[in-house]
């Protein structure tokens, strides 16, 4: 129990370390967690950039902060460092900080002499102050950037001379803007028709377990050496001429030397990748190092496996978006078929009232109908008969009318028939001329010798045609 105690900070510190530093994955793949836990401050120093490093550093934190031209003051920074100082005190350097522990290791390590004090050990207490302020505060306050060309080196300052024209020349995030298809199915892969990594990526993308079709077509080029950029720069020719045919190009490497990836830094390669009609997702297999291509890119995935995965959870998102909206329909389907229900329900319940209703009310309209129908017909027969008597009155008014009127044409038509008889004519002095029962009109009809008729109005002679 003695010992376990007489190690008890030793203990502590190393189980803190672990558990702030139990990013195995980084380890293993030489990559940085980035997950949520990066936005929390850890008590005691715990570097950001430490593959295995779960949180953040209050101390680098804070010099971030400092440094970006976005915050003024960090007070969830500061406010940390003043809580755990005023609470802890020196508890967090002396049981949880790493830094610590690696002290307290150090100094067990025998040496033949070693020195209590130092020679102005007095100053270099204050000397901690000093980095704190100057590194931490002072120096991301007024240094804004550094000039590469005095740190590394003429290949990265033509690289980030080849990364501003490219911004200059407004052509930098062009791929990016592109719409991402929502179901990448066709497409173009870019690559060596030997890498292992094109293997890969073709055996995830067939054995994907959704069982999604993919249909990848491959334009061979060389990914490294010096006729790299070239060979690439012909592969997406080839695939611009044929660019509705395909969905996304993906460019992919299977591993190398770091050394190799200088070819994929070309300021041609880049302009043709940013200006590209079609999504390019890369993956030419390095996490640490971001070359220009994948800087221009749509989409910068690390490994040949990892652009396959990248494709089909594109096509899961579309798949998940799909089950959403069938569900969405089903759901709205299913409550149209409820609300409907129950408005039948409702209705069925209210079908017998409604009938009762109407009938009691058309009973009601008949009785009245029934009552008034005496008065309606009494006075129906009074109006008629009283149009009646008005149609007689005048029908006899016309009658005898139109018998006068009739009587005066006969009396007329009687005059003219006397006044027009030969007997009439004869009354009144003339006589008529006849031969052969015929009456004469002209002389010229007569000859000597004719026997004529005369007719008078008491009687007649006859006559015979002496001379003419």
């Amino acid at each position: 129990m003695g010992r376990l105690r007489k190690h008890a900070r030793m203990l502590v510190q190393l189980a803190f370390t672990a558990l702030t530093n139990g990013y195995a994955a980084g380890f293993a793949k030489g990559s940085i967690y980035k997950g949520p836990g990066k936005f929390i401050c850890l008590p005691g120093l715990n570097c950001y950039s430490c593959p295995g490093a779960l949180g953040s550093c209050p101390i680098g934190s804070l010099q971030a902060v400092i440094g970006s031209r976005s915050y003024r003051f960090s007070f969830y920074i500061a406010g940390f460092l003043l809580l755990f100082g005023a609470l802890f005190g020196r508890l967090v350097c002396g049981w949880l900080c790493p830094f610590g522990l690696v002290q307290d290791l150090l100094y067990k390590i025998p040496f033949v002499k070693k020195l209590r004090r130092l020679p102005g050990d007095r100053w270099l207490k204050y000397l901690k102050y000093v980095i704190l302020a100057g590194f931490v505060i002072v120096l991301p306050l007024t240094v804004l950037d550094i000039d590469p060309a005095y740190t590394l080196g003429d290949m990265i300052r033509k690289r980030m001379e080849i990364i501003r024209q490219l911004k200059e020349e407004g052509v930098f995030t062009l791929n990016k803007e592109l719409p991402l298809p929502t179901l990448p199915k066709r497409v173009a892969v870019i690559t060596s028709p030997t890498a292992a990594g094109y293997e890969d990526f073709l055996n995830q993308l067939a054995n994907n377990k959704a069982g999604y079709p993919f249909y990848p077509k491959l334009f061979p080029a060389l990914m490294q050496g010096e006729r790299t950029e070239e060979s690439v720069i012909a592969a997406l020719d080839r695939v611009y001429r044929h660019a509705d045919c395909f969905d996304v190009v993906v460019i992919i490497r299977g591993g190398g030397a770091t050394s190799d990836l200088n070819s994929f830094d070309s300021y041609l390669l880049a302009a043709n990748c940013a200006q590209f009609p079609l999504p390019i997702i890369t993956g030419i297999g390095h996490e640490r190092d971001d070359t220009i291509l994948d800087m221009v890119a749509h989409t910068r995935m690390k490994t040949p496996t990892a652009v396959a995965e990248f494709l089909i959870g594109q096509m899961d998102k579309a798949a998940g978006e799909v089950e959403e909206l069938q569900q969405d329909v089903c759901s709205l389907a299913t409550e149209i078929l409820s609300r409907q229900k129950n408005f039948l329900q409702s209705l069925g319940s209210r079908l017998p009232v409604l009938a009762i209703n109407r009938i009691e009310r058309n009973r009601s309209l008949l009785q009245r109908i029934g009552m008034q129908l005496p008065t309606d017909a009494h006075a129906f027969l009074n109006q008629w008969a009283s149009k009646l008597e008005a149609m007689q009155v005048r029908l006899a008014n016309r009658a005898e009318s139109s018998l006068a009127e009739r009587s005066r044409f006969v009396q007329l038509t009687e005059q003219f028939i006397k006044m027009a008889s030969p007997d009439y004519v004869l009354k009144r002095g003339y006589s008529l001329t006849l031969k052969d029962g015929k009456i004469i009109k002209q002389a010229d009809g007569l000859v000597v010798g004719d026997e004529l008729i005369t007719r008078f109005a008491d009687g007649e002679v006859r006559s015979k045609v002496l001379k003419k």
